[in-house]
């Protein structure tokens, strides 16, 4: 991404911050930025019926290319918030739906990819 040169801290990249106006356009730095916001103030009705936690799997399987533009952008920490609302978001929606278990099978089977994810930044 940025084209950045192999083995190289983004320290060390003299002109990180062109790169980055350049190859991450304003619509990838809003979604990397704040996609945990909308998904946190999704309609309680909308998470039963969407797939949310599907949606979330699909994203996590992408989590290394999100923290990577975070790192360009130099804003990590956003990671540390956006995981603990979305692991909170999806406590809540648990609790809230004892009835809707099989929008949750998925998340009970990929629990360990939302656990990783989240200690990495936690402890």
């Amino acid at each position: 991404m940025c084209k950045l040169p192999d083995d190289v801290t983004n320290s060390r990249v003299d002109d990180l911050r062109e790169r980055a106006e350049q190859y991450i356009d304003h619509a990838l730095r809003y979604a990397c930025m704040s996609w945990h916001e909308h998904f946190t103030n999704v309609d309680e009705h909308l998470t039963r019926t969407s797939g949310i936690t599907s949606a979330l799997y699909c994203f996590l399987e992408k989590f290394l290319s999100w923290l990577e533009v975070l790192s360009i952008l130099g804003v990590v920490m956003v990671a540390v918030d956006a995981l603990e609302a979305a692991a909170e978001r999806l406590k809540v929606s648990r609790v809230s739906m004892p009835n809707e278990s099989s929008e949750f099978t998925d998340l009970n089977r990929n629990r360990q990819l939302l656990t990783l994810s989240t200690t990495a930044f936690i402890s």
